[in-house]
């Protein structure tokens, strides 16, 4: 009898660390494809998913410096989520309808093609593509995979004058080298690829580069005709506090969103798609210094209202006063806002730079 409630409990504690085990399992953060790590996509708007979402659906957020790679990522079961550009999805939906019934596509901020060149080389993109059918045009469309090189191809195939621009792959760094080295003449770079501080954004701060909007006429057509996901959009470039003053261009945006695997239950679908719908993209770290800004204007006051007080009891029992009330704080100076010198203009303004 004894050795069979021994073995009565041993399936019992079995049992209990089987039902534990998937317990911790379902409890598991879930892995959210955010984009390259110097990215607003990984710095800001995956934080701020990230955040929306760290109560009942906490996520593990992965660098993804392919885009097509995290897609199929959430295709596989493997990630939760991706940021994937609306290009990329609707170009998946329209070859392989059956591989989409799985997952879905959420739309978030604006994706803006622009194309880096040297500075005092090509005014325009249309003078650029129609220099490469009398010489060798080379521009880089980022890592294999990567959004930036989803949109080249997909633009490409839409307007053939394109196809005579040779096409390099390496991205970053290695990109940026080679333009201002002149071995490179443009590298095309999605705006939630760009972050304050990095490399292009230096170069773009010290005039050693120009940002061309991707737009001409027969590219607006032909992509248009074939009801590509892209649209104009104003884009407004802010030369910062240095040199103030901005200029405005227009260029062909999509979308960057959120692509979802459903499997995981509704529960995570739904409240993916709220959280995006309510903004949580556009989240930025920058709150804090903006909290910080509040706590400050509130110190510098109270000291003023005692310092005040102080000098007026002073003046008031005949003493000379041996201080002078400060005027209240009307701005804190020196704390570190970022920001950004890119911003798209639409519905709402968005700092492409710093998430603003």
């Amino acid at each position: 009898m004894s050795f069979v409630r021994h073995r009565r409990s041993i399936g019992a504690a079995l049992l209990s660390l089987v039902i534990g085990t998937q317990a911790v399992a379902a409890e598991a953060p879930a892995r959210l494809a955010t984009g390259p790590d110097n990215s607003i996509a990984h710095r800001t708007a995956g934080p701020g998913l990230q955040r929306a979402l760290r109560q009942a659906h906490p996520l593990v957020l992965e660098p993804a410096p392919s885009a097509q790679q995290a897609l199929q990522g959430v295709l596989s079961g493997r990630n939760a989520a991706a940021f994937v550009q609306r290009d990329l999805y609707e170009d998946l939906v329209s070859k392989s309808p059956d591989a989409v019934k799985d997952i879905e596509y959420y739309p978030g901020l604006p994706a803006c093609l622009l194309t880096f060149v040297r500075k005092d080389t090509w005014p325009s993109f249309g003078e650029l593509v129609m220099a490469a059918q009398r010489q060798r045009v080379v521009v880089d469309a980022g890592l294999p995979g990567s959004h930036a090189d989803v949109s080249a191809g997909l633009l490409r195939g839409a307007l053939p004058a394109l196809e005579r621009l040779e096409l390099e792959n390496r991205g970053g760094a290695r990109a940026l080298g080679r333009l201002l080295n002149g071995d490179a003449d443009a590298m095309m770079v999605p705006s939630h690829e760009l972050t304050p501080g990095d490399l292009l954004h230096k170069a773009l701060s010290d005039g050693l580069v120009n940002i061309l909007p991707v737009a001409m006429p027969e590219l607006g057509a032909a992509v248009e005709r074939q009801r590509l996901p892209y649209r104009d959009r104003t884009v407004v470039f802010e030369t910062g506090a240095g040199a103030p003053g901005e200029h405005r261009l227009t260029t062909l945006c999509t979308n960057l969103g959120v692509v979802v695997d459903t499997r995981r239950g509704p529960e995570f679908s739904e409240a993916v798609a709220r959280a995006v719908m309510s903004g949580a993209l556009e989240w930025q770290p920058s709150v804090v210094w903006e909290t910080v800004g509040m706590i400050w204007q509130t110190t510098v006051a109270l000291v003023s209202r005692v310092v005040s007080i102080g000098c007026r009891l002073l003046v008031e029992f005949g003493l000379p006063p041996l201080c002078q009330a400060p005027p209240p704080p009307t701005a804190v100076a020196g704390l570190p806002f970022p920001a950004g010198p890119l911003v798209a203009t639409g519905a709402r303004r968005e700092n492409l730079f710093s998430g603003d």
